[in-house]
């Protein structure tokens, strides 16, 4: 839907960070669909690239670790299609939290000396706001906000 110009090969963790609250349920298939195609750019195949996802509302409602889907493209991006938005309120310190305590340890799959990026996928309406102090629990991660409501977004990681 979004489009990834070329295939990242640089090594990285990356965990998307998913709104599903009912305020989410109209921008959430964005949200996803962006991820995806995030995904479909990483050099997951040689395990360069490895991603997580932490999926939300008013609590974490599930999670793809780091290391579960080494290798294994499809298996992640299926994994997004789990959990359909439309239920609870929005506790994005709570997510960002869990990625910290939860998805960035080594039992998970996180990799030390690799670069962490964490993809925000909010619903609209403030969600930078909400974001902005949660975010200083991650250290020196690279966090990106991504609103769904650009239908040309291009999400770019310097790294």
């Amino acid at each position: 839907m979004f489009g990834v110009a070329a295939e990242c090969r640089s090594m990285v963790d990356v965990i998307f960070v998913l709104d599903i609250s009912g305020s989410a349920r109209y921008t959430h298939p964005m949200s996803r669909d962006l991820a995806s195609d995030v995904i479909y750019g990483l050099d997951v195949r040689s395990g360069a690239a490895r991603v997580g996802i932490v999926s939300y509302s008013s609590r974490v409602v599930g999670q793809t670790y780091l290391g579960d889907h080494v290798g294994d493209r499809e298996a992640i991006v299926n994994a997004l299609r789990l959990y359909p938005a439309g239920r609870g309120s929005t506790d994005t310190a709570l997510a960002l939290n869990t990625v910290r305590t939860d998805q960035l340890t080594a039992r998970r799959g996180s990799r030390t000396n690799v670069p962490k990026v964490t993809a925000i996928g909010a619903r609209t309406g403030g969600a930078e706001a909400a974001v902005a102090p949660p975010t200083k629990l991650l250290g020196k991660q690279l966090v990106h906000p991504v609103p769904p409501f650009f239908s040309n977004l291009q999400l770019k990681v310097t790294l």
